[in-house]
C-alpha cells in the first residue's frame, strides 16, 4: 500500500512538472507571437509589399530557438504566402528587448511544384522579370564576388530568388528579400519561373544536433525533412548555412 502511495505521489509530481513546463512554454510563445504581430503592424517591412499594398501573411507554424549558438533566440515562422515567388519560411532575430529583426534571406524548402492556381504571380504586376546569367552553370559556386553580385541585385530589385544560372527579381518594397534555390536541379535548362511554384511547408522545428554542436532548423515538406544548419547570420542579411535533405522515416 505504501509503495502504491509513493508511485501515486511520484506521478503527481511528474504531472505537475510537465504542466508547469507547458505553462511556461505557452507564456513564452505568447510573448513571441505578440512580438510578431507588432512587427507586421509596420507595413513598411512586409515580405510581400507591392505598390504600397501589403499582403498579410498566413502563419501556419512557429518555432523558437537559438540557431547560431550565440545565446540569443530566433523566431522561425512557416507561412503560406500570396505570391509564388515568396519564401515559405521566414526567420527573425530577437534582441533582449524582444524586438524582432527580419533576416533578409528566407527559405523555400521542397521540390518545385506545378502551378496550382493558389498563388499570385509577381510577373503579372509588371514589377518582375527573370534574368539569365551569362556565366552559366559555375555561378552556383559561392565566392566573395558572387556574394557582392547578390547584394547588388537585392539592392536594385528588392525581391530576389537565385537559381544556379538565373535570377527571378521583382520590385517589392521593404528591407529586401532573398531566397537561395541553387540546390535545385532544373530540367531542360529552365531559365524562368513561369511553370512552377514552391512546396507547402507542413511543419517546422528547431531541434538539437545529435553531435551537441547546437541546433538546426528541421522543415517537413512533401515526404522529406530539410535540415538547415546556420553557422552565422551575416551582417548583410544573408545566411552562412548548409542544407541536408533526408527522406521521411515511416
Amino acid at each position: 500500500m505504501s509503495l502504491n502511495k509513493n508511485i501515486f505521489f511520484l506521478k503527481l509530481i511528474i504531472l505537475f512538472i510537465i504542466s508547469s513546463f507547458n505553462y511556461i512554454f505557452a507564456q513564452e510563445m505568447d510573448v513571441y507571437l505578440e512580438s510578431i504581430q507588432k512587427y507586421f503592424a509596420n507595413k513598411n517591412d512586409y515580405p510581400e509589399l507591392f505598390k504600397d499594398n501589403p499582403y498579410r501573411l498566413n502563419i501556419t507554424d512557429v518555432s523558437i530557438g537559438d540557431l547560431d549558438s550565440d545565446n540569443q533566440k530566433e523566431v522561425v515562422i512557416a507561412v503560406k504566402p500570396h505570391f509564388r515567388q515568396s519564401p515559405t519560411v521566414i526567420i527573425f532575430k530577437v534582441d533582449k528587448q524582444m524586438k524582432l529583426k527580419r533576416v533578409i534571406e528566407g527559405l523555400a524548402p521542397g521540390s518545385l511544384q506545378k502551378i496550382s492556381g493558389d498563388y499570385l504571380d509577381s510577373h503579372t504586376t509588371g514589377l518582375a522579370t527573370d534574368i539569365k546569367l551569362s556565366t552559366g552553370k559555375e555561378k552556383h559556386i559561392i565566392t566573395k564576388e558572387n556574394d557582392k553580385e547578390r547584394l547588388n541585385v537585392i539592392k536594385i530589385f528588392g525581391g530576389v530568388v537565385q537559381y544556379r544560372n538565373w535570377y527571378h527579381v521583382d520590385k517589392r518594397s521593404g528591407k529586401g528579400l532573398y531566397i537561395d534555390m541553387r540546390h535545385i536541379n532544373l530540367e531542360n535548362n529552365m531559365d524562368n519561373c513561369i511553370n512552377f511554384e514552391f512546396s507547402t511547408v507542413k511543419d517546422i522545428e528547431i531541434l538539437p544536433d545529435k553531435d551537441n554542436s547546437g541546433n538546426s532548423l528541421h522543415v517537413w515538406v512533401d515526404d522529406k525533412i530539410y535540415v538547415y544548419k546556420i553557422q552565422k547570420f551575416l551582417n548583410n542579411g544573408l545566411l552562412e548555412k548548409t542544407l541536408k535533405i533526408f527522406p521521411l522515416k515511416n
